[in-house]
């Protein structure tokens, strides 16, 4: 109950697969999220992350995270735009510019933690979404 589908007309346009940790009571996290090339830039993947925030907030959760590759700019600039905030690790490194997480996926694999506090104003703030 915590991966959803997003459909137009019988079609779908997306998904969100997200999940509750089971080891952290208050952490919800984003794994994948995709939205089919017709149908971006119309609003499903707000959707998704809305209804996927507002599930993890009625189960008791008040952080979400997720990792973003520092390469996909696009995916960067998304979230910044809902309110996530990249997360301060102990190990970073500069990726092109992209303050990330080092070997956050393994050995050179390098990703831009984010997190999002859903007690904050942004998550209630419709024009955020």
């Amino acid at each position: 109950d915590t991966s959803f589908i997003a459909e137009e007309n019988g079609v779908t346009s997306g998904f969100l697969l997200g999940f509750l940790s089971q080891t952290y009571a208050s952490q919800a996290y984003i794994h994948l999220v995709a939205v089919d090339p017709r149908y971006q830039r119309r609003g499903f993947a707000k959707r998704l992350y809305k209804q996927f925030l507002d599930t993890a907030m009625t189960k008791g959760r008040s952080q979400v995270k997720l990792i973003v590759n520092p390469d996909n700019l696009a995916s960067l600039e998304f979230h910044r735009k809902l309110g996530f905030r990249v997360q301060n690790e102990e190990s970073t490194i500069d990726v092109c510019g992209i303050i990330s997480s080092r070997d956050y996926n393994g050995p050179g694999n390098h990703m831009v933690v984010f997190e999002k506090d859903l007690r904050s104003k942004e998550l209630r703030d419709e024009e955020s979404f």
